[in-house]
């Protein structure tokens, strides 16, 4: 009790703790993000399924154009995990926030083109996605459960490195396989936004 308002208000029967803990504060403004995306999220779900047919039936035969969508979607990624998690910037009109998508996507695009130039680090994208989304739908299925923390980062981690370094080796095989991974998740990713799920 540090104030006389607090003294008078003390009940020696019915004490009053008050408890400051930094696990009560945020950690991050991904919520901005998410606000975002669950007011797009018919759009969203309706490019995650054109996405996911086209790597299911053109991404190995047309992996150029794979490796610079992939190049986008990695570019996305980062530049909302730099600007709402590690900057933590909040309350972000969605304008600005489509600006910030639309900006980041276009420097991916950008390097993507260069990508295609060098293959096998487009591959090494890919192979990285795949390691990522691997990661998330082993969690999901199977570790969430035993509520252990930090193992989705752990295994992000490791599935990236591995299929990372597979996709340097063996980028042929590694892409028919990332091309019907990803393209079978993000195709059901699309379709529980769209329908719920």
């Amino acid at each position: 009790i540090t104030t006389n308002e607090e003294a008078s208000d003390f009940d020696i029967c019915h004490p009053k703790i008050i408890v400051k803990s930094s696990y009560g504060c945020k950690i991050s403004k991904l919520e901005t993000v998410a606000v975002f995306f669950n007011t797009f999220a018919w759009l969203i779900g309706v490019i995650f399924i054109v996405f996911g047919l086209y790597n299911l039936m053109l991404g190995g035969r047309m992996f150029r154009l794979t490796i610079i969508l992939f190049s986008i979607a990695s570019t996305i990624a980062i530049t909302c995990l730099v600007f709402f998690f590690f900057i933590q910037m909040e309350d972000v009109p969605q304008k600005y926030i489509l600006l910030i998508l639309f900006s980041s996507g276009s420097i991916g695009a950008l390097l993507g083109y260069f990508l295609v130039k060098t293959i096998k680090f487009g591959i090494f994208i890919i192979g990285c996605w795949t390691g990522v989304v691997l990661a998330i739908s082993l969690d999901s299925l199977i570790f969430s459960q035993l509520g252990v923390p930090y193992i989705l980062y752990i295994m992000i981690a490791i599935f990236v490195i591995t299929f990372g370094w597979l996709a340097c080796k063996y980028y042929e095989y590694v892409l028919i396989f990332s091309s019907s991974i990803l393209g079978a998740y993000f195709f059901i990713r699309g379709i529980s936004l769209e329908f719920g799920g």
